[in-house]
């Protein structure tokens, strides 16, 4: 059958439709909204490019998507496959619906994974029953009554049907197209590109980019998602994509495990508990890539700087015990401007001043919950400040925008020398010596109300490992605070260790 182009154009009538206006259209085809003779609406899908491989593609996915019964498949509605491809146009109805990118415009993060997971349950089940859609991309898939669906079946392929594509022919979405396919490849795991290519569509929903990019998806490139997701637990989600988007078509998952990777992602981050339990360990083991060591530290003011900026960038890996007493959560750590080999730790509007001498990470492989690192201060002396003496190691001095340090007072009455503070005025806690601790939000460890007292500043680090490490034998990884509490005030020598 020689290749020949149809056209059609807003009033020509096909079975009881009447065109409209042309809402789309691919190599092969067109898309129209049409009305029918009883005034009912729907997109008409027209084979526009009639050839021999066309026509038979066109009849497969009419025959597809007609005997298709799953919700997240676009329904026909009418169709027409005539005999005589050249003298009359083949076409299908569906209901009009919105392309599924430009109903997720300004959606969340969790929203776009979560009509995605759709999509994956359809091709899950598709693939129950061989069938493979090859032309996964975001331009195949429509929101329709409420629900992500998929759509344009003009790729698939089935067991029984006859082959259409030519060995060494490359045919598919190339955005999304796994690279095996790019080859040529005759002998593909077609399920696994279309895994690929639903990994892709994901990652240029969530990017807004939609030349996809090219390979295996990488956190540590320019390629991650990070940008787009704000605070969010994505390591699960970024090893989804990544592991979906393998070379090796081998080491991708099943379209099915996919859909579980991505229900799962989204219950860890709508569960708080769940998402921190989850988020300590899976960052720890950013720090350290290869493996987790029992016990590490960090003598140097850049590494250490670079570790504490870590946790303060992951809210729930932050929380700090002083060394005077009680917790803070960490969201900042910077280098001193005024004070020489000294960091600030800042914690919403306040900020810690101290000279770090060494930063130790301590890991409790049995229970990762209970893992920890301590920051040792160096000494540090007095400012001299009137009124600043210091207390417990600890001096509060109030910083004015010129770096000078003037009476801690200054601060309580919002005025130094008969004026009022000038913008940029701070209140600055110095700690002269000390230890600091940093444990996950989630720990157990948090839960103990005593254990704000110092003692982790007070205790030897040895002392303080082996007392961590029996409160976790008493304690376990309970989340009820009660049960917690109870359970170490049986125990005079955790309750009180000091």
């Amino acid at each position: 059958m020689p290749e020949e182009k149809r056209i059609v154009k807003v009033g020509d009538t096909l079975g009881r439709w009447r065109i409209e206006q042309k809402l789309g259209g691919g190599g092969n085809g067109e898309v129209w909204r049409a009305t029918s003779n009883d005034g009912r609406t729907a997109a008409l899908k027209v084979l526009s490019k009639v050839t021999a491989t066309a026509y038979r593609r066109f009849a497969d996915e009419i025959s597809v998507m007609s005997g298709c019964l799953l919700p997240g498949v676009v329904p026909i509605i009418d169709s027409y496959l005539p005999s005589e491809a050249q003298r009359k146009l083949a076409w299908y109805a569906m209901p009009i619906a919105t392309p599924l990118e430009k109903h997720l415009r300004g959606s969340t993060v969790e929203e776009k994974v979560h009509a995605i997971s759709k999509i994956a349950h359809t091709l899950a089940s598709l693939h129950d029953d061989d069938i493979v859609h090859r032309d996964v991309k975001p331009a195949n898939m429509l929101h329709l009554d409420g629900e992500p669906r998929l759509a344009d079946f003009g790729l698939v392929t089935y067991p029984t049907k006859a082959r259409v594509t030519r060995t060494r022919e490359t045919v598919g979405p190339r955005a999304t197209m796994a690279p095996e396919a790019r080859r040529g490849n005759s002998k593909l795991d077609l399920k696994a590109t279309d895994v690929y290519s639903l990994a892709k569509s994901l990652w240029i929903l969530l990017s807004g980019n939609t030349a996809g990019f090219d390979g295996q998806y990488s956190r540590d490139h320019t390629v991650s998602i990070r940008p787009f997701t704000g605070s969010l637990f994505i390591d699960p989600l970024e090893l989804a994509i990544e592991r979906s988007t393998a070379h090796d078509p081998t080491q991708r998952p099943a379209m099915r495990e996919l859909e579980r990777m991505l229900l799962e992602w989204l219950s860890l981050n709508r569960n708080w508990d769940l998402r921190n339990l989850a988020e300590w360990p899976s960052k720890i083991g950013r720090l350290f890539p290869t493996i987790v060591p029992e016990f590490a530290s960090w003598r140097g003011k850049v590494d250490i700087l670079r570790v504490l900026g870590f946790l303060a960038s992951h809210d729930g890996l932050n929380h700090m015990f002083i060394p005077s007493g009680g917790g803070l959560d960490l969201t900042d750590v910077v280098e001193s401007a005024r004070e020489g080999g000294c960091i600030e730790l800042r914690c919403s509007r306040q900020a810690l001043l101290l000279k770090p001498r060494m930063l130790e990470f301590y890991h409790i492989i049995e229970s990762p919950r209970w893992s920890y690192f301590l920051l040792h201060a160096d000494a540090l002396s007095p400012s001299g400040v009137a009124g600043a003496a210091p207390v417990d190691g600890q001096e509060i001095v109030t910083e004015l925008p010129s770096g000078e340090y003037v009476d801690p007072m200054a601060w309580d009455r919002d005025e130094w020398n008969g004026k009022e503070l000038p913008t940029g005025t701070r209140q600055i806690s110095r700690f002269l010596a000390g230890t600091f601790a940093f444990f996950q939000k989630s720990s157990p460890y948090n839960m103990i109300g005593p254990t704000y007292d110092a003692r982790h500043s007070n205790l030897d680090p040895r002392k303080f490992l082996a007392h961590v490490r029996a409160l976790r034998d008493a304690v376990g990884d309970s989340q009820d605070e009660v049960e917690v509490t109870q359970l170490v005030r049986s125990r005079p020598d955790l309750w009180d260790p000091l």
